[in-house]
């Protein structure tokens, strides 16, 4: 009777030891969180310890069963996810280089090479052993009883401490690791930044020890018109956990219109010696903060209304004056969206008032000067004498000591366009010349070079043009001067040329090396530079090798509006956006891109890695006979069935009632159901959970080791789903043992998406089952880490039928098929859910056959890989979502569709909603009707604002013609891409070709989950509180902030919900019922005559 007394002290001595074990790494390490990862699974309060102290955990063990135990204690724990177990072969670590923070090898036995230690290690990243090899290449110290190496920083990469990289503002990093994009480091959301036709999210980025520190406007993508949540963020630069946050009371009005800067925003962040320097709100002092943690140092008073920060030495130079707090007071009251850009502009241009410059000591905090002078803001440049502006008419020169005159420029007076809010001149200085750029968007400027010592002019030239709403480009790299006529090259050519800095002559130039069938306009931001790269955004991301003076192209990746990517840390880094371009090939989110590995995808992994692994299910269901098949009246699949159509076989009555809820917890997809039970996954704790229909009780639950993003698929009695970990499972539906998995991506490689570990190749859960095969598509893009992986496996024994590799490259002609489009449209490049009409299967708009190959259009040459997006006609129509099936930002410029072709670009993205049924959502019935919540036929265009219709309408009715109907009011100018009240007094004939059966405009809520069932739809989502069209002109009044607040309030679901059922045949509203919950987004199913529907508070909930 003492055994368990005695095993109760044993495992509280262990536990004990395993926390001051963890305590003793944490103190050495002086880490404040990341990613960690522990070798061996004997302890595993190891890993939850470092969960608890704010670390992501994977645990490593090439023992199967320590594994297993380590999942149920991370499981009991409730860490599970933020702590994962893998194996792995005892040698080679499963992670792309320099990820990990914090590398523990708990026990003495380990036989993995320090090369491979030191390889996944980030550089400032710590290793803490209890032993280390006598013969060993790394540097170790000892602390008590454990041996710790911190893997130094290579001289070879860099930082990225202020907007314009240094004071003298030339934007060229001293990083020589940064090379074109083929590998994903890590990625992060949100997908989305806010708007298009408003001011960017993200507008202030810089990079110090690793670690990146920006601010961002997190608030909700599913309409600007809610509420800003400005956010300073500090994340990891090598795996992109966030370390901390510190929310912000202002930043700058996200009222801002489209394209109109401010350019002064960029630039009030600086990262220098372990401190962040930046105002906190606007109106606010400069403020310095501990970089490890965000808390506030000191704050210097007096220094209200900072405009720009500069750190140069031991002194903080400020631009102050009031613009800023005016610019928070703008109110958007045009409709038109150029005409709102074209009133903030014209309203807040810059003027020639003085502006106060300010000299601090940094060591004492005491203002060592202070000068008033009419400075243009984002020209201001610093060197160890002077400081160098324009003032609008000339450039003046400054003494760096007390702010006197030193000398001024001859005359440069600038147009009136230059004086906006959004362009300035370009200035830097560099070894005793100040170089000035005027260039004017699409045209050619001048640029000249002065004496930095006297002001005197030493050459004067033509400019190329370059920038598009930004200031233009001008680097001094590899020991020349340096621009090109990229605002749009079509026209311009895009020839760098290298002059010579004192004497104006072109040392260097070469022309294009890329034969590419369409440009755009360089993007809205500034481009950015390394010793060896140029990095215009002509239309991508382009890397012009001065050296080799070749270009290389990515136009599949960019990054934000106004503020554009980051080169540091050996990696580049893309920022979110709102671009619609490419809608289904550009990477969205937070990404870090290294260049080249020494590997191919296929060479990297572990030691023997099994792709094929049995089950304790395995025996038993491959001899069963007993595979029944799914009922009629179950919705086995994601969407229901592979067409993906969302609409039941069942009938529900439409007022059933509530009948059980079971609280799963946490983030949940939407639920299937079959055979008896409902399936439901656990997003980020990773877990399937089965539940009993009848009542909701738990069942049973299986861990993977990745996020699961989707439901399950039910087929013949067994489970099958995919995960972020590159797995794809088959279980037992009826216990939940597991079967079989089978490794679909190419090899053992695990990054960071989102704060998890996951494999470079993910597999979404949501696997499509057709002609009795499974299909898994693992990996993330075309173009990075080698491609996408598409596996063909028999359901019964998992026996792998074929794998196909799709990568960008034509295997006909040996060329990137990104460089031939349709316009802002290429070969649809992003994973997705895959869709089946029984013929053929689709990645979005890309059809594929069902041997898994690609079929691209016939065109005989071969020199287009999309169709048009007036190319709505043909046999292989069917429902897709551009951006993705399981995007759920509801972004203004994203919509489903039900046709062949998706729309891009700025005039383009809207067309496909204009002659096909598209909408948020969308479900279709057999004949092919289709049902939607979308946005009114006006609100296809350029818009601040956003109103809904529910409808029904025809899927195949559109006819070739039309769009050339449609195009005529538009040349006409009596429907507009670019104003929304002009279109609403339109008749619909006029905006849209869709036939619909019916529509309504009278829909008291937002749908975030549909379902048809028989003859209903039903209908559910948070309450519809705003009429945004009334909202013009009024936006800053206290009543219409209340509003809009309440609509945020219905969002986040602290209104509870409303659920409508409807006539499917014209829309007649049947019952309507208040909830207490919000649906998941597309999180409503109907199954065996009921409805059953996943929350956002992590709830299933029953109706019948």
């Amino acid at each position: 009777m003492r055994v368990l007394p005695m095993i109760a002290s044993l495992l509280f001595s262990s536990a004990v030891a395993a926390a001051e074990f963890t305590d003793d790494v944490i103190e050495i390490a002086r880490l404040q969180g990341g990613l960690a990862v522990v070798i061996g699974c004997d302890d595993a309060r190891v890993a939850t310890d470092l969960v608890e102290r704010g670390f992501v955990v994977q645990a490593l063990d090439d023992d199967r069963a320590a594994v297993a135990e380590a999942k149920r204690v991370f499981s009991t724990a409730g860490v599970h996810g933020q702590a994962t177990a893998i194996e792995f072969d005892g040698e080679c670590l499963p992670y792309v280089d320099n990820l990990v923070n914090l590398l523990v090898l708990p026990n003495t036995r380990s036989e993995i090479p320090e090369s491979e230690l030191d390889r996944v290690l980030a550089p400032r990243g710590v290793l803490v052993a209890r032993s280390a090899s006598k013969a060993t290449n790394l540097e170790f110290r000892q602390v008590g009883g454990l041996f710790v190496h911190h893997k130094p920083v290579p001289d070879t990469i860099d930082d990225w401490p202020m907007h314009m990289y240094e004071p003298g503002n030339n934007a060229v990093s001293r990083d020589s690791v940064v090379g074109p994009p083929k590998r994903l480091q890590w990625r992060s959301g949100p997908s989305w930044t806010r708007s298009h036709e408003f001011a960017s999210s993200l507008n202030a980025m810089v990079s110090m020890d690793g670690k990146l520190f920006y601010v961002m406007d997190e608030g909700s993508r599913l309409s600007p018109l809610l509420p800003e949540k400005w956010t300073l963020i500090c994340r990891d630069g090598f795996n992109g956990i966030v370390l901390w946050k510190r929310p912000l009371p202002s930043w700058h009005t996200h009222w801002w219109p489209v394209k109109s800067g401010p350019t002064q925003a960029m630039r009030r962040l600086v990262a220098q010696d372990d401190k962040l320097y930046i105002p906190l709100g606007v109106g606010t002092p400069l403020s310095e903060l501990d970089a490890a943690t965000g808390e506030t140092i000191r704050t210097f008073e007096g220094t209200e209304g900072i405009e720009e920060i500069r750190v140069s030495e031991d002194t903080i130079f400020l631009l102050t004056s009031d613009a800023v707090a005016e610019q928070q007071t703008y109110n958007m009251s045009t409709v038109e969206v150029w005409n709102a850009a074209g009133n903030a502009t014209g309203q807040f241009k810059w003027d020639d008032r003085p502006r106060m410059i300010s000299a601090i000591d940094r060591k004492s905090g005491k203002q060592q000067w202070k000068q008033a002078y009419p400075v243009m803001t984002v020209t201001l440049a610093i060197d160890g004498k002077r400081l160098y502006f324009h003032n609008g008419a000339e450039v003046v020169a400054i003494n760096r000591e007390t702010g006197e005159h030193v000398w001024s420029s001859e005359s440069l007076e600038l147009k009136q366009y230059k004086l906006g809010t959004a362009t300035a001149p370009s200035l830097l200085v560099h070894e005793d010349v100040v170089i000035c750029g005027q260039g004017f968007d699409f045209d050619e400027g001048i640029m000249l070079a002065l004496s930095a010592e006297t002001g005197e002019t030493l050459w004067k030239e033509v400019h190329q043009s370059s920038g598009h709403s930004s200031p233009d480009d001008i680097h001094i790299v590899d020991g020349l001067l340096w621009d090109a006529g990229i605002a749009r090259i079509q026209k311009m050519g895009g020839v760098y040329r290298g002059r010579d800095l004192r004497t104006g002559e072109v040392k260097r130039e070469f022309p294009l090396d890329v034969e590419h069938n369409s440009w755009f306009h360089q993007r809205c931001y500034r481009s950015r530079a390394t010793e060896r790269f140029l990095m215009p955004s002509a239309t991508g991301i382009e890397y012009v090798d001065v050296r080799g003076e070749h270009w290389e192209t990515n136009h599949w990746v960019r990054g934000a509006c106004l503020y554009g990517i980051l080169p540091a840390n050996g990696l580049t880094y893309a920022t979110p956006h709102p671009c619609a371009c490419f809608m289904e090939s550009m990477v969205r989110g937070f990404s870090a891109f290294a260049a080249d590995s020494s590997q191919t995808p296929e060479e990297q992994g572990m030691k023997g890695d099994l792709r094929f692994r049995k089950g304790p299910a395995y025996d038993a269901l491959t001899r069963s006979d007993a595979t029944p098949e799914t009922a009629i009246f179950d919705w086995p699949m994601y969407r229901h069935n592979a067409a993906r159509s969302g609409y039941a076989s069942t009938q529900v009555k439409a007022e059933a009632r509530e009948a059980w809820t079971t609280d799963i917890g946490n983030r949940i997809t939407p639920p299937i159901a079959a055979g008896g039970m409902v399936f439901v996954a656990a997003v980020d704790q990773c877990t399937i959970h089965a539940l009993d229909e009848n009542d909701g009780t738990s069942q049973w639950t299986f861990m993977a080791n990745g996020r699961i993003d989707s439901p399950p698929t039910y087929y013949r009695g067994r489970l099958f789903f995919g995960s972020a970990d590159g797995w794809l499972y088959c279980l037992d539906a009826t216990d939940g043992r597991l079967a079989w998995r089978f490794r679909a991506a190419p090899n053992e490689r695990m990054l960071v998406n989102d704060g998890r570990v996951e494999s470079v190749w993910p597999v979404h859960g949501s696997v499509l089952i057709e002609n009795d095969t499974i299909f898994g598509l693992a990996g993330r893009s075309l173009f990075l880490d080698g491609g996408m992986y598409l596996s063909l496996l028999d359901p019964s024994t998992g026996e792998l039928i074929a794998t196909h590799k799709w990568d960008d490259i034509d295997p006909e002609t040996g060329k990137s098929m990104q460089l031939s489009n349709e316009g802002l449209k290429m070969v649809p490049s992003n994973s997705d859910l895959l869709v089946s009409d029984g013929s053929y299967l689709y990645l979005k708009a890309q059809k594929i056959g069902l041997d898994g190959k690609r079929v691209f259009p016939d065109r005989g040459n071969r020199t287009l890989y999309t169709i048009g997006k007036s190319d709505q006609m043909g046999d292989d129509t069917h429902l897709f979502a551009p951006p993705g099936f399981l995007d759920t930002a509801w972004h203004h410029r994203s919509y489903w569709l039900y046709g062949r072709a998706a729309g891009s670009g700025w005039g383009g993205w809207m067309k496909p909603g204009k002659y096909v049924p598209a909408g948020r959502i969308l479900v279709f019935d057999e004949a092919k009707n289709v049902f939607g919540f979308g946005r009114e036929p006006a609100f296809f265009a350029q818009s601040h604002v956003m109103e809904y219709q529910l409808f029904s309408a025809q899927a195949d009715a559109y006819q070739d013609d039309n769009w050339k109907k449609l195009a005529e009011h538009n040349k006409s100018k009596e429907v507009s891409i670019t104003n929304w009240k002009q279109n609403r007094a339109q008749p619909i004939e006029k905006m849209s070709a869709v036939q619909f059966n019916w529509r309504t405009t009278d829909t008291p809520l937002l749908v975030r989950a549909m379902v048809g069932s028989g003859d209903m739809l039903f209908l559910a989502g948070p309450p519809d509180v705003l009429d945004e069209t009334t909202l013009h002109g009024r936006f800053l009044q206290p009543d219409v902030c209340e509003q809009i607040q309440e609509q945020q309030d219905a969002m986040d679901g602290r209104l509870g919900g409303i659920m409508w059922a409807v006539s499917a045949k014209d829309g007649t509203r049947l019952s309507e019922r208040k909830v207490n919950v919000v649906p998941v987004f597309d999180g409503l199913i109907a199954a065996n005559e009921q409805l059953l529907m996943s929350t956002t508070d992590g709830k299933v909930v029953c109706y019948r």
